[in-house]
């Protein structure tokens, strides 16, 4: 996520230096006080917008150029000189000071503060310890800890992600190996990538297959359906820019298409699958499953349903909901499909899976202190609304 994305959602330097002095004060064992002003003194550290990290101005240089690696990266064939070039003027120190808008003062210092790199995120901020090689995860202050108590529930076993080799009991952080890698959007070889993501689908869909169980389809529509009654109860006339109406006529809709007899198949999904929580550890060839903050009991071709679509792109999703209808799933998802004996999702699937995704959705919306609805639910609102418009020819409900 951007600097500016979060900022527009939420007070985003009064988060990042109350999660930063909280989380720094446990790791260093005392007392690490933030302020804003030079005044106050202490260790200087950079807000970096266009990087969206968080660091030194004489940051080693492993540090500043892991992070312009993702920026420097970039699938968009005209984009991949100019990016490049500009990524690789701005992981300079003189531009590193140049750009910051503003800085945090530490006290006292942190050591081995060079090595150091923070990086922002929707409820969390990661920080990268380049000389001992570990990634901790911190809680954001004021931030729900379900989405840590979640990764820590399911990444201390195997599977296709990083185990996480220690935690906080209370889930205010965890830690994992540090990877130098990159993200699959960034790996900028057509055939690699495709690669890449092939491994990385068929890791998840061993992993959704193994954890797969069986359960009533209308108990299930109970929980989820009770769970988003919830989530808008708690958010309405607190959260502006939230379309509550529209809400209250959606799922009921969605509720009558997705219903039916019998069980559904579920499973212990990501929750959040997309390209850019995919990381590819390039010196071992390969690629995991990050982030699993969203992970829990959905159907089992939740994951696969909002990479296909790309559901964590809510514009336009109205119009790929109707092509995946039509047409079916992409050639990747649509392997693994196949590899479970069935390729395409009827359009009572789909109904379930949109109710899964407005619980997913609102979710995150309850999980802060955020001062106007996340853009990412609101488009979600207005997608599903365009289809509710124009009588959601494609998702009637099937016999």
């Amino acid at each position: 996520m951007r600097i500016g994305e979060i900022a527009a959602r939420e007070d985003f330097f009064g988060v990042l230096a109350s999660t930063l002095q909280e989380g720094w004060s446990a790791w260093a064992g005392h007392s690490v006080d933030i302020g804003y002003t030079r005044s106050e003194g202490g260790q200087s550290w950079l807000v970096h917008p266009l990087l969206s990290v968080v660091l030194r101005a004489d940051a080693h240089r492993e540090v500043r150029g892991f992070a312009v690696e993702e920026f420097r990266n970039t699938t968009v064939p005209w984009r991949r000189a100019p990016q490049w070039v500009l990524g690789t003027l701005l992981g300079r120190r003189i531009a590193v000071r140049a750009v910051a808008r503003k800085r945090l003062w530490v006290r006292p210092g942190l050591p081995q503060a060079r090595s150091l790199l923070v990086i922002p995120g929707g409820r969390t901020i990661r920080q990268l310890d380049f000389a001992n090689g570990i990634s901790r995860v911190f809680a954001k202050h004021g931030f729900s800890r379900d989405g840590i108590a979640r990764e820590t529930k399911v990444r201390t076993k195997p599977g296709p992600f990083l185990r996480i080799t220690a935690h906080d009991p209370a889930f205010g952080w965890y830690e994992e190996p540090l990877v130098r890698g990159r993200t699959l959007p960034r790996v900028t070889d057509p055939v690699a990538r495709r690669r890449y993501e092939r491994a990385a689908l068929e890791q998840l869909g061993g992993w959704l297959t193994t954890h797969a169980e069986s359960i009533d389809r209308r108990a299930y529509l109970d929980l989820v359906c009770g769970r988003i009654s919830d989530r808008v109860a708690q958010l309405e006339g607190t959260t502006p820019g939230l379309d509550v109406a529209a809400l209250r006529e959606l799922v009921p809709r969605l509720r009558e298409r997705g219903s039916g007899s019998g069980t559904i198949e579920v499973s212990q999904t990501h929750g959040d699958f997309q390209a850019g929580n995919v990381l590819v550890d390039v010196r071992r060839d390969k690629p995991f499953i990050i982030d699993w903050e969203y992970s829990g009991l959905r159907t089992r071709d939740f994951d696969l349903f909002v990479y296909d679509v790309g559901a964590r792109s809510p514009e336009g999703l109205a119009s790929r909901l109707r092509r995946l209808l039509e047409i079916g799933p992409g050639p990747a998802v649509g392997d693994l499909r196949r590899a479970w004996g069935y390729t395409r999702p009827t359009a009572r699937d789909l109904a379930v899976h949109l109710l899964e995704e407005l619980d997913r959705a609102l979710e995150e919306a309850a999980s802060g202190p955020f001062h106007t609805t996340p853009a990412g639910l609101r488009m979600l609102v207005q997608e599903l609304g365009s289809l509710a418009a124009s009588g959601w020819p494609p998702l009637r409900p099937q016999s």
